[in-house]
Parts: structure tokens; sequence; C-alpha cells
């Protein structure tokens, strides 16, 4: 009898702790939203700010979202933007050393994130550009239009593209992000192709690695597709990519200069 009564003690012990947890699972869940939906609204203001050319103000309310998220997601969208902005040529406290943590913080706390190829791609350019820091330059950009994606095919091609390069095919990469281009040379999704293909052409692990061409795709996106949401990017990375290779000639300068010297 006592055995019994044991017994039923025991399942009643279990059916409690397992009520508790789903309890507490409960909360769980709805903290988390209350922190996404707090987040979302620091979010939104960071966006219009810097519209406005707030940088400061647009990277407070980006912390604080970073904050209440955690590794919650879009907590890499927005160690991402942060990243962004320490690197925009157009903020007078540009620093790519805090640009090149956020990005790094990207990759390690959201491994499963789809921005960790562009973050892994940019911190090593933004590691390479940290000695010659390109000059702060003011562009006033026009109010940009949401571009909804309509095009299935088109976008399978750009997946595809983002596997390969992933894989290290970077060949193949370039030509699903092609294929996109031909057939939207002056819409979408053509711009988010030619910004795919300046990545391949600037990605640290590709032996073809060529800046010029990077760039090339960048001032292509920039004059043919002016309404991109891509285009802030584009004209950050532009300005890195062409500081670097500066540096590089300058290098090479001093390199002859040198050899001339020693003979």
């Amino acid at each position: 009898m006592g055995r019994k009564q044991t017994g039923r003690w025991k399942y009643l012990y279990l059916f409690i702790a397992s009520l508790i947890a789903v309890l507490c699972s409960g909360c769980t869940t709805v903290m988390n939203l209350e922190k996404r939906l707090e987040a979302r609204d620091h979010i939104n203001h960071s966006e219009r700010l810097l519209e406005q050319g707030n940088f400061e103000l647009s990277l407070k309310e980006h912390k604080k979202a970073a904050s209440l998220l955690g590794n919650l997601t879009p907590g890499d969208r927005v160690l991402y933007n942060i990243g962004t902005i320490y690197a925009h040529f157009g903020n007078p406290k540009a620093n790519y050393r805090k640009s090149i943590k956020y990005f790094r913080k990207l990759v390690r706390e959201f491994p499963q994130s789809p921005l960790i190829w562009q973050a892994e791609i940019w911190i090593e350019v933004l590691t390479a550009a940290e000695k010659k820091k390109p000059p702060h330059i003011k562009i006033k950009t026009k109010a940009r239009k949401k571009i909804t994606p309509k095009h299935v095919q088109e976008f399978a091609h750009l997946s595809l593209g983002k596997k390969l390069l992933d894989s290290g095919d970077f060949k193949g990469s370039l030509v699903e992000n092609q294929k996109v281009l031909s057939r939207f040379p002056d819409a979408p999704p053509g711009d988010s192709a030619l910004f795919n293909m300046a990545l391949v052409y600037a990605h640290y692990r590709n032996p073809a690695r060529d800046y010029n061409k990077s760039i090339a795709c960048l001032k292509r996106l920039i004059t043919e597709f002016p309404q991109s949401t891509l285009l802030e990017q584009a004209k950050i990375w532009i300005e890195v990519l062409e500081t670097m290779e500066k540096a590089k000639q300058v290098d090479i300068e001093i390199e002859k200069k040198r050899k001339e010297l020693t003979k």
C-alpha cells in the first residue's frame, strides 16, 4: 500500500514539474515577444534618424535594440547595421575597429544568420583598410522606396549564387548572379545581383579577387538602380575599396623607389 502511494506521489510530482516547465516556457515566450516589439520600435526610430544623417542617435537606438534582443532575431540585422554605421564615410565618428567588432559579434553570436557571408567579407576588407582610413565625404541621398521581390525564378538564382559562394565556387556564383542581371538590367532584383557580384570580387578567399571589379559593380548599381535599398551600402564600400586601392598603389611606388635606391 505504501509503495502504491509513493508511486502516485511520484507521478504527481512529475506532473507538477512538467506544468511548471510549460508555464515558465510560456512566460519566456511572452517576454521574448515583448523584447522584440520594444526593439522594433528602437530599430524603426534608428532608421529614421539614419536617413536624417544623425549617426550618433541612430547608433544609440540600434544599441538599445541590441541590448534587448541579445541572441534573438533580428539581433543579427541590428549588429550588421551598427557595423555599417561605424564604417559609413559620412559619419564624422566613423571607426573601422568598432565596425569590425560588431561584424565579428554577429558572426560569433548568430552562426546561422544569412548575413554572415557579408559580415565575413567586410571584416577582411575593413581590417585591411584600417591603416588607410578614407576621408569623410557627405553625400545627400534621395528618399528610397522599398522594392518587393516578385520574381521567384530569379531569386532562386540569387540563392544558388549564395550557396556556390559559401562552397568556394566563385565563378559559379558569378554566373548565377549574371543570369539575374541579364534579365533585369534596370530593375530589381538586378541590383541584388550586382551587389552580390561585388562581394564575390571582394571576397578574401577568392583567388581572382579584384577590388576594381568590385568597385565597378557597385558604381553600376548606384548609376542604374538609384532607388535601390542597397544604395547606401554600395556607397560605403566603394569608398573603402577605393581607399585600399590607392594605398596599394602607394605601396607599389614605395617598393619601386626602394629598389631603385638599392641598385
